[in-house]
């Protein structure tokens, strides 16, 4: 027997406070204008889930006059396992938290295998592409998730990350993993101060957002694959330009590695419908074979 659950969509006004229950079809044609929040919940469940404002905002004039949007809608479980790694990506780093400070020191063991001293200080730290001895200052823009995300990059290719990190490769590890998480944060509509019409150039439509969910839902680990996939990218591309161009340097690391990486990730996002990160990882392989086959 399948079971059927039933979904209802409600706005909730800050000005007015008070809830309304609207059809789903009137809610997402007024949204737009009325900037009210439209949060789902489902029979049976108690939580309430909110989808990112920008992504109920993103329909395109072609998506509203055929009624396309409504196969782009998130579903309460999708939102679901969406909601954690949104949550986690608005948590700023706390210079004044030991969980936040013990992180950066499981980071320091990670990678060079000794206890590191109280302030967390070390002119080391700038041989593996942070910008100070603090590495916690460059934590600022991409908050707690970036963090996470170079630990996880690190424990799962520390040999790769040696080699990485050697001079002559002019390539600044962790400020490119940051960069990236940060990248991947405002593309999937993660952070709060998003707004629609500023930074509607920076996320992505609404169909990459929803294959994104779909892969959480089967893998939880989903974010820390795709960071890793273009973090692994970007050093062959730079490594492919500095072969074919000796004379390229770090000042022309963002437009010619950087960018050309970004807009393979978004092609391929909204190539196809995804269920699982194994087809996106799988499709991402290929291109950049692809792509290599015709730079011969």
């Amino acid at each position: 027997m399948i079971n059927i659950y039933v979904f209802q969509l409600f706005f909730f006004s800050s000005r007015r406070r008070h809830t309304r229950f609207l059809p789903v079809s009137w809610a997402r044609r007024c949204v737009q204008e009325t900037g009210h929040k439209i949060v789902i919940f489902e029979k049976g469940h108690d939580e309430q889930l909110e989808e990112p404002l920008t992504h109920t905002q993103n329909i395109s004039l072609i998506e509203k006059c055929c009624c396309m949007y409504s196969r782009d809608e998130l579903t309460y479980t999708e939102l679901k396992s969406y909601q954690p790694i949104r949550n986690k990506s608005n948590i700023l780093f706390d210079f004044e938290s030991n969980d936040h400070n013990n992180k950066v020191r499981e980071l320091w063991l990670l990678l060079e295998g000794s206890q590191l001293q109280e302030d967390l200080k070390s002119e080391r730290w700038k041989d593996y592409g942070f910008q100070n001895a603090d590495p916690r200052t460059d934590f600022r823009g991409g908050g707690l998730l970036s963090l996470d995300q170079i630990f996880a990059f690190c424990r799962n290719n520390l040999n790769m990350v040696k080699e990485i990190i050697e001079e002559r490769h002019q390539f600044l590890f962790a400020i490119t993993s940051i960069n990236i998480t940060f990248f991947l944060m405002k593309y999937f509509h993660m952070p709060n101060f998003l707004e629609f019409h500023k930074d509607k150039d920076q996320f992505c439509s609404r169909k990459a957002l929803k294959n994104f969910c779909r892969c959480l839902q089967k893998n939880q680990d989903s974010f820390d694959i795709l960071h890793e996939i273009l973090l692994k990218d970007i050093f062959a591309t730079w490594i492919e330009i500095k072969k074919q161009n000796p004379s390229v340097t770090i000042m022309e690391f963002d437009t010619k590695a950087i960018q050309s990486v970004k807009k393979k990730f978004n092609t391929i996002m909204n190539q196809r419908q995804y269920d699982k990160i194994e087809q996106i990882t799988m499709f991402y392989s290929y291109s950049s074979i692809q792509t290599a086959s015709n730079k011969k």
